[in-house]
């Protein structure tokens, strides 16, 4: 789950942990001295230690009383439900070690062996508990750094707002306004809906949508999104969402569905821990069953081992335990546990604030195994805004064609009207759909349609240039031709570096369109793609997925709506979305910028943080390689063991915030 907002409980938490280490660590300070004095030699400094006996199993028994709401001391409850977590390895290391001190304690004072009544292992379970708390706190806090991003956007969320009721002001929740009011938001306070500007001018900070610092500027009747900052006055808004459907709340959403869902690699990492821990418990109690063997066999455990750090001439059971313990606490298996959702969660964090948003755990293992990406063409890899790039015929007819074009939001009417720049007249006109317009003015009968609609009763054909690649859209006049237009859409300028790109990386690209076949050809062409497909209806773009997912993964790039059909079939989808529309979308990933390069940014991001992951595994496998033979023949104690765990996570963590600052740097640089 993503971290919640401060509340008093978790003030009252943070405190109280602070309270557990000062705690343990003022009777660290009492054990360790007591611990010194016991071994000089005077007797009277010595005598004074053996009646503070007491207090130190009191201490002792304190520090677990007080460590009872960790998650480790149900670990033992969790056994029985058939899970074992990586904490049960340092509840048994240090149960085990308090009790076996307790009971020993215990015997000996009854049999009033004054001079012998000692905890042989007293120091083991305050230290253990104390390292553990400390490293906890360390980890949460090196954790909460690569949290920022997050804690940022719910910054952002308003607890409450006002709206205007019958002109006046009221306050309240948030969650609470509906579709149509009116909202007021003061200067210096987050956008808390999406809406339109109500207000005849704003000034907002968009930063953190767009990634921009400068402020956007917007005039009335402009679409705002929530989690924008008014630095303006007072502004109103209409809301045309609720807050659950808003810009914010489902950028939110989508980050709580990547750590509440965990990828492939976690279950590895859950599996692992899984197994490893009663392996480990099993290798610890092989490990007490031949010390105690070896040591009745040969008597002594220096005398087996010269390098045991053990007690010395405590008798068999108390040597046996040390390095029991030891391989307990050497070998908890921290490591594997947090190594990859630390990565996971920072790579994901990252990549939001960067306007890539993750919809689910899979893109972690479906593109790295990917073999195609296929591009849908129209506002992909080109602008997806047509324009007109020449014309042909009577200038003289461009008043009445952009007459006609204006009265229809078709993108190629807009790209007419854009290009002829006379003010004409507003006119009734008939739209055909999936052929033009047309408009009746007496005797004559004129028509803006699609070449591919011209029949071949129109006059004038021949005398028009249709040679050059482009969507042609003619007008004519009771059937004859008296205008044609060239329509393009733009290729987009780092379209054919960003497809190099990929193809580097080892990716096929290819593109998939509605578009005629000529048209996507030459696209394809310009871009560096070889593999192309146009003329395509939703149904034709699903088939050629299926098809190529004969041959491999297939990652599908397009608008996420149009395409539905190919987008919800290929392995791993990607679309443009423009913030509004989050909630709509079914795409594995959106990218908030029409931005060709978030789609190599992606790639890139999720194939570095696969790698991390790697590295993370390889570290854990060889600390527990090199110290759990150590801990197995007496080589090193259990503090010190407890004191490298906690290095070891602490490495991984630290290594992890490393991995997101060099990706910072990466994705802010220009790609192309």
């Amino acid at each position: 789950m993503l971290p919640n907002a401060s509340t008093k409980k978790d003030n009252f938490k943070f405190k109280f942990n602070i309270f557990k280490i000062v705690l343990e660590v003022s009777i660290f300070i009492y054990v360790f001295a007591i611990f010194l004095i016991k071994n000089t030699k005077n007797d009277i400094l010595a005598n004074i230690t053996t009646r503070t006996t007491l207090i130190s199993v009191l201490f002792a028994l304190a520090i677990i009383v007080i460590s009872l709401e960790y998650k480790y001391f149900l670990s033992y409850k969790k056994v029985f439900k058939k899970i074992i977590t990586m904490d049960l390895l340092i509840a048994v290391a240090s149960h085990i070690s308090f009790i076996y001190s307790l009971v020993n304690f215990i015997i000996k004072l009854a049999n009033k062996d004054y001079q012998h009544l000692e905890m042989e292992f007293a120091e083991v379970s305050i230290v253990l508990f104390l390292f553990f708390n400390i490293g906890k706190y360390i980890e949460s806090k090196l954790q909460s750094k690569s949290n920022v991003g997050i804690k940022d956007l719910l910054k952002l969320k308003n607890k409450n707002s006002f709206i205007l009721v019958d002109g006046k002001k009221q306050e309240i929740p948030t969650f609470k306004i509906k579709v149509g009011d009116l909202v007021l938001v003061p200067k210096g306070q987050s956008i808390p809906v999406d809406g339109e500007l109500d207000s005849d001018f704003a000034s907002l900070d968009y930063s953190s949508i767009t990634g921009e610092s400068l402020p956007i500027d917007f005039k009335k009747g402009d679409k705002i999104l929530s989690g924008s900052i008014n630095i303006s006055d007072v502004i109103i808004i209409r809301a045309d969402k609720k807050s659950s459907d808003s810009f914010l709340t489902q950028t939110i959403n989508r980050l709580e569905t990547i750590f509440e869902e965990p990828s492939k690699i976690e279950k590895v990492s859950v599996k692992i821990v899984k197994y490893l821990t009663p392996s480990i418990l099993v290798l610890s109690i092989l490990t007490f069953i031949v010390w105690t063997i070896v040591s009745y066999s040969i008597g002594g455990f220096e005398k087996v081992y010269p390098s045991y750090r053990g007690p010395r001439n405590s008798g068999n059971i108390a040597g046996a335990i040390y390095p029991a313990i030891t391989v307990l606490v050497i070998s908890c298996p921290c490591a594997f546990g947090i190594a990859a959702p630390i990565a996971i969660y920072s790579s994901s964090i990252l990549a939001s604030k960067n306007k890539i948003l993750f919809a689910n755990s899979k893109i972690y293992e479906q593109i790295i195994k990917s073999k195609f990406i296929v591009f849908d063409k129209t506002g992909t890899l080109t602008y997806g805004k047509p324009q007109v790039k020449a014309y042909q015929g009577d200038e003289n007819y461009l008043d009445i064609a952009k007459q006609l074009a204006q009265s229809s939001n078709h993108p190629i009417s807009k790209a007419i009207v854009d290009f002829v720049k006379t003010p004409s007249k507003i006119i009734s006109t008939q739209e055909i759909p999936g052929k033009g317009l047309v408009y009746k003015k007496g005797d004559e009968l004129y028509e803006l349609i699609s070449f591919e609609y011209v029949k071949k009763d129109y006059k004038n054909i021949e005398q028009f240039d249709f040679s050059e690649i482009g969507n042609y859209t003619v007008l004519a006049k009771n059937q004859e031709i008296v205008l044609v237009f060239l329509i393009i859409d733009k290729i987009k300028k780092d379209s054919k570096s960003i497809i190099s790109l990929l193809k580097k990386e080892g990716f096929e690209c290819v593109i998939s369109s509605g578009d005629n076949e000529k048209n996507v050809g030459f696209v394809a062409q310009q871009v560096g793609i070889t593999r192309y497909y146009g003329n395509l209806n939703p149904f034709d773009k699903e088939k050629i997925v299926s098809e190529l997912q004969q041959e491999g993964q297939v990652i599908f790039v397009g608008d996420g709506i149009n395409d539905i059909l190919a987008t919800k079939k290929a392995s791993l989808s990607m679309s443009f979305e423009n913030g509004s529309n989050l909630n709509n979308s079914i795409s594995d990933v959106s990218l908030l910028k029409t931005d060709l390069s978030l789609v190599y940014k992606t790639i890139e991001i999720v194939k570095r943080t696969n790698k991390l992951v790697k590295m993370n595994f390889i570290w854990a496998i060889f600390f527990n390689s090199l110290f759990i033979p150590l801990a197995i023949a007496g080589m090193i104690f259990p503090v010190l063991a407890m004191a490298l765990m906690f290095f070891s996570s602490t490495f991984l963590i630290i290594n992890t915030l490393f991995f997101k600052k060099r990706n910072e740097k990466f994705l802010d640089k220009k790609i192309v």
